[in-house]
């Protein structure tokens, strides 16, 4: 394969990495939508928990498919689309999603025995409660609506550096 295919394949692979971490955010952001102070604390959780993991895939390493038509993850840095504050809630956010939500952390959810006999035993635990940990949903959304937005300009950047190859 000469360098021009390759250069095009892997332009392609990441108009299609943007266009899916595109949809990725645009679920988060209608998840975040549904959040509301009226919701059953249930419903909050799973709403906030869906919200997270549809925000973290993109940065997560996906697979590319079988015929590697994406990119395995979002190119570029999310700190230069987001602000100071915003960054580190993103960072928390996968965080989050890597040690509690996705995956159970010892450090997350510690758990210890504290005692036993051959009737029982005794466990000291701290279950995790996503809900305290105080997630600005106000500021999640408008991160969601800059990644779409940076995801929106990555696919025109793209598009455009595609049509010049098919010049």
């Amino acid at each position: 394969m000469n360098a021009k295919v390759m250069d095009r394949a892997q332009l392609e692979a990441q108009f299609n990495r943007a266009h899916i971490s595109k949809r990725d955010f645009e679920e988060a952001l209608e998840y975040l939508r549904a959040f509301h102070a009226r919701l059953r604390v249930s419903l909050k959780r799973a709403i906030l928990l869906a919200a997270i993991v549809a925000y973290s895939r993109p940065f997560a390493q996906s697979r590319s498919g079988v015929h590697r038509k994406a990119t395995s993850a979002l190119n570029g840095n999310p700190q230069n689309v987001l602000s100071d504050q915003e960054y580190l809630l993103h960072q928390k956010l996968l965080s989050l999603r890597h040690e509690a939500l996705a995956h159970s952390s010892y450090d997350r959810k510690p758990t210890a025995r504290v005692s036993g006999t051959s009737r029982g035993f005794l466990v000291q635990s701290r279950p995790f409660d996503l809900l305290s940990e105080r997630i600005d949903v106000k500021s999640f959304c408008s991160m969601c609506e800059k990644m779409i937005n940076h995801c929106t300009d990555k696919l025109f950047e793209l598009n455009r550096r595609l049509e010049r190859q098919d010049a």
